[in-house]
């Protein structure tokens, strides 16, 4: 068998592939879904002006991450380009952040794909411990996924991508030109009739919660070395799959809150 001993990068990832994995890293449903819940019940409701600030400030974020993987492509993501810019320290530093932040983020969508695969297997009644088990086998289910051929895993990524696309923002059109109970005003309205204090408290932990509905863009850094013309791709990747999800978390936002009242909002907090 002849095996690669030039020492050459095999980069067979496309600006598509590198997008996809951003989005799906994303992932608009798993955002949306997961914080939805808790914005209503802490805010009473008015929290999409903190989510569309959000995803402003994650576009700046995401402008310094292009530039930083348009510099220096490889993978490592933000404890690799710390490491460059400012040495040994700032890459410690920097990489037990990344790491703490990536297994919160990973610890939460394990945890809630969990409930949503007991969902579909009809054991949503479950436990708290049951459902732990369930996340345990949703990760493992991502694990093995993850193992397979590089070619497979574009397929499954390009699918899911295509599934949550038609999925999620075909759920928001239905609700919002079929099923809108409120008028536009509703999208501003009761802030600080939640848990929260007071205003300027709802208005900062809506903003808060928000920053779970866009993390993951990253991703597509991660995978610098195996992207064709990385240095061009990679930032453009990172850039264009936060704007794609951004624009559907904030169209199905606005069509949930349109089309249900408070209550059942915050009753999304309580099932997940």
């Amino acid at each position: 068998m002849a095996t690669n001993t030039s020492g050459t990068l095999r980069r067979s990832l496309t600006l598509w592939n590198s997008l996809t994995i951003g989005f799906a890293t994303v992932s608009p449903v798993a955002g949306l879904y997961a914080i939805i819940g808790v914005q209503t019940v802490v805010t009473g409701g008015g929290w999409f002006p903190a989510l569309a600030l959000c995803l402003v400030m994650q576009l700046l974020v995401a402008t310094v991450y292009a530039e930083l993987s348009s510099q220096i492509p490889i993978a490592g993501g933000a404890y690799k380009w710390a490491r460059q810019l400012g040495g040994a320290t700032a890459g410690t530093y920097g990489g037990a952040i990344y790491v703490s932040s990536t297994i919160a983020m990973l610890t939460t969508t394990a945890y809630t794909g969990g409930v949503w695969l007991a969902i579909f297997f009809g054991s949503a009644s479950g436990t708290g411990a049951t459902l732990v088990i369930w996340g345990a086998v949703f990760l493992l289910i991502c694990t093995v996924l993850n193992l397979v051929h590089v070619s497979v895993f574009k397929l499954l990524i390009s699918f899911g991508v295509y599934a949550e696309i038609v999925g999620s923002f075909g759920v928001a059109l239905l609700l919002f030109f079929f099923f809108r109970q409120h008028d536009f005003s509703e999208l501003f309205a009761h802030l600080g009739t939640g848990t929260a204090p007071s205003q300027p408290a709802a208005f900062l932990a809506a903003l808060a919660i928000s920053g779970w509905a866009f993390i993951g863009f990253d991703a597509c850094s991660t995978i610098a070395e195996e992207t064709h013309d990385a240095k061009r791709m990679v930032p453009r990747a990172i850039f264009f799959s936060l704007c794609m999800v951004g624009s559907v978390v904030l169209f199905n936002s606005a069509a949930l809150t349109l089309s249900f009242d408070r209550t059942t909002l915050q009753q999304t907090s309580v099932a997940s």
